[in-house]
């Protein structure tokens, strides 16, 4: 199945965007979870940085493809750090990608409405949005969190409906994984965009595959 290739913009007045590895790449969340934390973990636990990244990532794997793993409050109770002012701390590390900032201006500029529909936890929403002044372009941020639900789960997306208005016969979503972007269209959202991580998989022939947003318009 070959995605086509542009989206009609006239057919679209809202558009919903995910966060990480779609708006952001993926510097902040490597160097978080995997140095930042465990750096942390093994001075509170006096125990070398190799064995804090070992007993670490075991915790991840443990609820990798949940919630918790995106739950800053789960991780602080959990490793007995403050996990979330550690992500503050490090908020000025946050990158997007360098098309990111283009297409949300072009958007804007082009009379759509944006909504950031994301996975990541409030207060790395929140360490994310200091480090970038992204908020700006969107007229609502909705997290998973704020209905216990994760955006691959379809309860997700009827909850997103009573939330924020828009519809969704017009609208389109942009992320990274593909699983999301058919949750969407199964909900009902009529266009899907994916910006895959590494290689990109088969879709559907009525998705848009981009590496880089300036090809993507409007």
């Amino acid at each position: 199945m070959g995605a086509k290739k542009a989206l009609d913009w006239r057919e679209i007045d809202f558009a919903l965007i995910d966060l990480d590895d779609t708006l952001l790449d993926r510097h902040f969340e490597n160097y978080f979870w995997y140095e930042l934390l465990p750096k942390a973990y093994a001075k509170k636990n006096r125990v070398s940085l190799r064995e804090a990244k070992r007993q670490v990532n075991a915790k991840y794997d443990a609820v990798e493809g949940t919630l918790d793993w995106f739950d800053l409050n789960y991780w602080a109770k959990k490793l007995g750090i403050d996990v979330p002012g550690l992500a503050y701390e490090a908020s000025h590390l946050v990158r997007m990608h360098p098309d990111a900032p283009r297409f949300l201006k072009r958007l804007k500029k082009a009379g759509k409405t944006l909504f950031l529909v994301t996975n990541a936890h409030h207060h790395s929403v929140g360490a994310k949005m200091k480090g970038t002044g992204i908020k700006k372009h969107f007229k609502a941020v909705v997290s998973a969190f704020d209905f216990g639900l994760r955006k691959e789960d379809a309860r997700f997306w009827k909850k997103l409906e009573k939330t924020i208005r828009f519809d969704k016969s017009r609208a389109v979503m942009v992320d990274n994984e593909p699983a999301v972007l058919r949750a969407a269209q199964k909900a009902g959202i009529r266009h899907a965009v994916l910006r895959p991580f590494g290689k990109p998989p088969k879709v559907p022939k009525d998705w848009v595959v981009v590496r880089n947003f300036d090809s993507l318009g409007p």
